[in-house]
């Protein structure tokens, strides 16, 4: 049957959509500012449709006068994918990190899954300063440091920020974060320290040219112990 028979032709058009891109993400993190070095984690996330990830590169640089990079570490995703190579570079101001999947024999393909939200990596900081405050006093603010998917600027030769997929090369959308030096607040103090003159009673308790007693020192606190003093 053919128009010649009644059948209609009706024109149209079909549309090839790119898939959408991935985006790399740096999830703001966050530590207490307590002059002891503790350290908080920010992570590298992922959302990606484009296929399985093969390996990848993380590039963060982070303002050095604010923070420092202790440590970089695989996420739980990309652990999950059983990687079987990485190499990290930590620097002043930024690290790196480099990763593939499937690096040794028998090549197993292995590779992590498409998703969002895919935790790649975890880059860990501490705050260079203390920033403490008596409870009761207003909060001062918080110092943060932007942290920056830099391209091309950390490494010899300089890395950039990239998935694998396919063999392929791709640069993903980048969405920076920020690490927070939070302050921190402690008790008002309240330690009493006092001390007190004791002569002998039976000669009444007052002091005269050659005469001995002691010197006693106290001290109180309702709500600690005393681990030590210096005199």
């Amino acid at each position: 049957m053919g128009a010649s028979e009644g059948l209609g032709l009706n024109g149209g058009t079909l549309s090839l959509l790119e898939p959408p891109p991935a985006t790399m993400i740096v999830e703001s993190g966050s530590a207490p500012a307590d002059g002891n070095g503790t350290t908080g984690d920010a992570r590298i996330l992922l959302d990606n449709s484009l296929g399985g990830v093969q390996g990848f590169v993380t590039a963060v640089t982070h303002d050095p006068a604010g923070i420092t990079l202790e440590s970089i570490s695989l996420g739980t995703d990309t652990t999950a994918a059983n990687a079987e190579f990485e190499i990290t570079n930590i620097y002043t101001d930024g690290g790196t990190l480099g990763v593939v999947l499937d690096f040794n024999s028998p090549f197993a393909g292995q590779t992590i899954p498409t998703g969002t939200g895919l935790h790649l990596a975890s880059y860990t900081y501490s705050c260079n300063d203390s920033n403490i405050y008596t409870e009761g006093e207003a909060a001062p603010p918080a110092a943060s440091s932007a942290l920056t998917l830099a391209d091309g600027v950390l490494g010899s030769p300089a890395l950039s920020n990239v998935i694998v997929v396919g063999g392929l090369s791709v640069s993903p959308l980048k969405s920076d974060g920020t690490f927070t030096c939070e302050p921190i607040a402690v008790p008002a103090e309240d330690t009493i320290l006092w001390m007190e003159t004791k002569f002998d009673t039976e000669e009444g308790n007052y002091a005269y040219l050659g005469q001995t007693g002691d010197l006693c020192f106290y001290y109180k606190d309702d709500d600690d112990y005393i681990q030590g003093f210096t005199l």
